[in-house]
């Protein structure tokens, strides 16, 4: 399942997915929680930037300074039973709510809820994930092989593919939640 190709199509559709999908919304509903202690799709889009500041300093690294010997075709690439757990913790597949960490929450502060800038940060992040896995594929990178420290937890090694795959499911996670905010949307203008 994780591929190169994998990857490359996952990101480009998350940006297809917000261009077609939260481009386009109106400022309310861009800005307006659907209620207490729930995010608006300007938080969700925040949260999701947020994560990928952390993250993709730390694949970047692992990256650019493969040795050598990691330099073969691995496809697909395998993840580790625990990084497994966590990928599906973060996807959209575990419907159970997830406490988030501080370091990820999104600004509550809605004068900060500058629409252009926090797409255009997504897109960017993106674009990033897009030119990394674009290079590690031209380079015959293993992905699984290539050990990075835990952005959050230095003392643990992980490896490049883990991250790209917490970064793929849990922006699929996001997407399922603003997709149900936006089917919500439809419902009460219906009822109306």
């Amino acid at each position: 399942m994780y591929t190169y190709d994998y990857y490359i199509t996952q990101f480009t559709e998350a940006k297809i997915f917000v261009q077609n999908k939260v481009q386009p919304l109106s400022e309310e509903l861009f800005t307006t929680s659907p209620g207490p202690e729930r995010w608006c799709i300007a938080e969700i889009i925040m949260h999701l930037n947020k994560t990928a500041e952390v993250y993709t300093p730390i694949i970047k690294e692992g990256i650019d300074n493969a040795p050598d010997s990691k330099k073969y075709n691995g496809e697909p690439f395998k993840i580790g039973f625990l990084m497994k757990k966590f990928v599906h913790i973060v996807g959209p597949e575990n419907q159970k709510l997830t406490p988030t960490i501080p370091q990820f929450l999104p600004v509550k502060d809605t004068k900060e809820f500058d629409r252009e800038k926090i797409i255009n940060e997504f897109m960017e992040a993106q674009n990033q994930f897009i030119e990394l896995v674009s290079k590690s594929k031209v380079e015959h990178l293993v992905l699984n092989k290539l050990k990075v420290r835990n952005p959050i937890y230095s003392a643990i090694r992980m490896d490049v593919n883990a991250c790209l795959a917490i970064m793929e499911a849990h922006q699929r996670r996001h997407f399922a939640q603003i997709e149900e905010l936006l089917s919500l949307e439809r419902t009460a203008a219906e009822v109306d």
